[in-house]
């Protein structure tokens, strides 16, 4: 991991120049708030877009920086000069295309008409984000046109953050790039988790650069009820392999590390891949800015040959999609285990379990013996009092006596 982020920072100062021209075309995309409008859309999957689509998170992160000049050149070179006519054909303005202050004059209603739109177009249900009439802010201040649905227990929110992108190319290996890895597997975690009914957003969904803190800020401006940034590893030497997750121990209260536990075992054993380490120790912005629980997992070398090809094939990238996918699930749908004791109350050994179940706020069930309650009723109290179930197992514990005949066992059970 040391040698990682060393690896990246060094590649990434060669690359200063054309990180800066990106940020000039990120920031000059924004100026054009319906071509943002419409490539927002279609990064949500409501439209069949091309190749210049960017992710919701990636377009507001545009939109704020705004530069009318600049724009036109971050049209030519991505070609989104056609989705800025579709999108001025949607809302019936040429002038709302070319200019933010008319897309601000709008009313909500025909805001909302190109949302529709889009969303017919689409065929698509609002799993993956849903329109809402917002309205648009002032200038001054970031332009929200669309926004995902309030919370909803049922289909939690799910962030997919695909580490790295643009100039920023993460580690590499023999051409390799770690940023177009992450993407795949990124892609494939969306498929997986929306078809068992969670909603999704992808911080980004082409080759776009954008900032650790514009990762993170989306997530918590989005009310996400879950983050997890996809990343490789990489090492000087070629031995190391396997997985390795990483969470912020600092927060206890969001839950980080039991959603980095889940999603580490899962995707381990779907993956059969080495198991490193899981560390409570990450310093990074995107699981320490991150108000829900958050997560980081490298889910292999590129330093390593083997490893390496197993990553660039789809149907390995679609087992760590398919284990990822499984630990989330697990997070928020825990599998229940069903405790019971029978045979007490015993003065002591009930007494000790009940201490461990206190302690560690898990409900059981107590199957008692009428004599043994007999015995010790403050015992029996305590059970109930703690809030455990209590079932009879029988009144007195002589099974020849009990199942003597069926009217012996109905008298021992009424007397219980």
């Amino acid at each position: 991991m040391r040698y990682e982020r060393e690896t990246r920072s060094r590649k990434n100062g060669r690359n200063t120049r054309r990180r800066w021209l990106e940020d000039c075309a990120a920031a000059a995309a924004g100026g054009i708030a319906a071509v943002f409008l419409f490539t927002a859309m279609e990064t949500m999957g409501m439209f069949p877009g091309g190749d210049a689509a960017v992710s919701p998170v990636a377009a507001e992160a545009q939109a704020a920086a705004g530069s009318q000049t600049a724009a036109a050149e971050a049209q030519a070179a991505t070609g989104s000069q056609a989705v800025a006519a579709e999108a001025q054909a949607a809302v019936g303005s040429q002038a709302a295309a070319t200019n933010p202050a008319a897309l601000q004059a709008l009313p909500a209603s025909e805001i909302r008409k190109l949302a529709e739109y889009q969303l017919e177009a689409a065929g698509k249900n609002d799993r993956s984000g849903t329109w809402q009439e917002t309205g648009v802010q002032s200038r001054t201040e970031k332009q929200t046109v669309f926004q995902t649905t309030e919370s909803d227990p049922e289909h939690p929110l799910i962030i997919v953050d695909p580490g790295h992108g643009g100039t920023d190319e993460g580690c590499y290996a023999d051409g390799v790039l770690e940023k177009d890895i992450n993407l795949e597997i990124a892609k494939k975690l969306r498929e997986e988790l929306v078809e068992s009914g969670y909603r999704v957003i992808l911080t980004r969904e082409t080759d776009t650069y954008m900032t650790k803190e514009q990762r993170a800020e989306a997530a918590n401006r989005y009310g996400a009820d879950a983050f997890v940034s996809i990343h490789q590893n990489t090492y000087e030497e070629e031995e190391p392999t396997g997985i390795e997750t990483w969470y912020d121990g600092t927060d206890p209260s969001r839950d980080s590390r039991r959603l980095a536990l889940l999603i580490h075992e899962e995707t381990v054993k779907r993956t059969g891949a080495k198991e490193r380490e899981l560390r409570g120790d990450a310093g990074f912005v995107v699981t320490g800015w991150t108000k829900m629980p958050a997560c980081l997992i490298e889910t292999g070398f590129l330093s390593s040959p083997e490893e390496r090809e197993k990553l660039t094939q789809a149907e390995y990238q679609e087992k760590l999609a398919e284990g990822i996918a499984e630990g989330i699930d697990a997070f928020f749908h825990p599998k229940t285990m069903y405790l019971t004791f029978d045979d007490g109350p015993s003065a002591e050994n009930t007494a000790a379990v009940l201490d461990v179940l206190k302690a560690r706020n898990i409900k059981a069930t107590f199957f008692l013996v009428g004599e043994n309650v007999r015995k010790n009723p403050e015992v029996a109290k305590r059970i109930a009092a703690e809030g455990h179930t209590i079932g009879i197992h029988c009144n007195r514990h002589d099974y020849e006596q009990i199942y003597q005949s069926t009217a012996s066992y109905l008298e021992d059970f009424n007397e219980a």
